[in-house]
């Protein structure tokens, strides 16, 4: 699944058309895109479920959202998403999921984390919300890859699930921290501010801070490497296709 998510952040990170972006995400190395998503994700996946893991039943609770996060494949693999190729794992599970079975399975996962969540003293509701936040991700990295790559691959399932996973813990550390402050200033003005500011915070999916600070850091700044993935034997497109690729 990491190698997946390094895959398609290097093929979304590319500049060049749909055919070569697809055969960059086929090769065996890892581009600065790729590289610097895993350890953004990484370190926010540790640091969160570090966080969780010291509540009472972390390691059940973490171990359930672990596996909650598989739900993402529901809407990776529900009938609309065309494969991207016509070869490999990703011709192969494009559609077969019903959308019917899609937002029943769906409904599944949130109920389960309502059930879950209180283990580590957030809210019930927080569960249902965290599950909403991963499939916003999700909904907005598939639609990034199915204009991008014209549909899914397996590295795209793959990287599906890591940002699910990421959202989900991440969102419930944030229900802890923001709970407890919450807490020691009821009623007052922080409180009503804490619970605007959880409702946008959580709302903005992961995926697209990244593409962000690929435009502000390259683009723009270019401070931070933008080739992608590419073998040494290929010129790196041109500036220009670099933002093409990013805003259009």
């Amino acid at each position: 699944h990491l190698d997946g998510l390094a895959d398609t952040a290097d093929g979304l990170g590319s500049g060049y058309d749909r055919a070569r972006a697809l055969d960059v995400m086929r090769r065996g190395n890892v581009g600065p895109m790729g590289v610097t998503t895993l350890v953004v994700v990484l370190v926010a996946q540790i640091a969160a479920t570090a966080a969780v893991l010291a509540r009472p039943g972390g390691f059940v609770l973490v171990g359930v959202l672990v596996c909650l996060s598989r739900s993402a494949l529901l809407r990776a693999c529900a009938r609309g998403v065309p494969p991207a190729r016509p070869d490999g794992l990703g011709a192969m599970v494009a559609g077969v999921v019903p959308r019917a079975g899609t937002v029943a399975g769906l409904l599944v996962t949130a109920g389960i984390a309502a059930a879950v969540v209180p283990i580590a003293g957030s809210a019930w509701w927080w569960g249902p919300l965290a599950v909403l936040v991963a499939g916003l991700a999700v909904a907005g990295l598939l639609a990034r890859c199915v204009r991008r790559f014209g549909g899914i691959t397996g590295d795209v399932m793959g990287a599906t699930i890591e940002i699910a996973i990421g959202a989900i813990i991440l969102s419930l550390v944030v229900s802890i921290v923001l709970g407890t402050l919450a807490a020691y200033r009821r009623g007052l003005v922080t409180d009503q501010v804490i619970r605007v500011v959880t409702l946008v915070g959580l709302s903005v999916p992961t995926f697209w801070l990244a593409l962000v600070s690929f435009y502000v850091f390259f683009l723009e700044l270019r401070i931070a490497p933008g080739s992608g993935r590419i073998s040494p034997s290929i010129t790196p497109p041109p500036y220009d296709e670099y933002r093409r690729a990013i805003i259009d």
